[in-house]
């Protein structure tokens, strides 16, 4: 199976703090990978690293085969990446029609594309005039989705996309994802639950310290109490 995606010995620095300690992973075509771990492991700065904004001190990131550890975070969606980070950040005191302009790269965007968002997330259709920071917890995450998608990405950094939402709200935007997936786009996705990686990732890389200490299949482990037990905590 080819790679869209290589991260070969990361490592990355907040000033003098030692983040990523070799981080090396792959995220291949049509898949959906998963990064687990505690908080302050470095799942959040291995994504910040892929885009730029916390640019790796050592090592390489290859996306789609071409070297991208060096070029400016501003060039990175312009490749083919996108990205919702943790918290959404949207812009509460612009539209959602305007906030969705804001992830176009370039001078225009194929009215396709909007369609195909609208098919993904209907609300924001209805929504289009209102203001980003009226909308609800889950509806402010679907427009953080849906900026993503504008630019027609062949892969989407997540981190932690159903924190703080209600559980049926939480279900909808996982459910949102992997139809996303379908289409054809490769997810790397950060996260602290075990039950939902398991239920959506083909592969999940367990993260501690820095460092990647375990890699497998969901099935994998589920099977494997003690590093259920020794990496997050808790075990299913």
């Amino acid at each position: 199976m080819d790679s869209i995606l290589n991260l070969q010995e990361i490592h990355t620095f907040y000033g003098k703090s030692h983040i990523l300690h070799g981080i090396t992973l792959a995220v291949h075509e049509n898949e959906i990978v998963c990064l687990l771990g505690r908080n302050g492991v470095g799942k959040t700065t291995t994504l910040k690293s892929i885009m730029g904004l916390t640019p790796a001190n050592r090592g390489n990131i290859f996306f789609q085969g071409r070297d991208i550890t060096r070029i400016q975070d501003y060039l990175i969606p312009r490749l083919g990446i996108g990205y919702v980070p943790q918290g959404r950040h949207i812009f509460p005191d612009l539209t959602v029609r305007e906030n969705l302009k804001i992830g176009i790269v370039g001078n225009k965007v194929q009215v396709k594309t909007y369609e195909e968002i609208f098919s993904y997330f209907p609300i924001l259709r209805e929504r289009l005039n209102q203001l980003g920071g009226t909308l609800s917890g889950g509806e402010q995450q679907m427009l953080a989705l849906a900026r993503a998608l504008v630019p027609n990405p062949t892969l989407i950094l997540l981190d932690e996309p159903t924190e703080g939402l209600m559980p049926r709200m939480a279900k909808l935007v996982v459910e949102i994802i992997q139809k996303i997936n379908r289409t054809g786009v490769s997810i790397l996705w950060v996260e602290q639950k075990l039950v939902t990686v398991t239920e959506v990732s083909h592969r999940i890389h367990l993260i501690s310290k820095g460092r990647v200490e375990y890699q497998g299949t969901p099935g994998e482990l589920i099977q494997n109490r003690e590093i259920q037990l020794r990496y997050i905590g808790v075990k299913v």
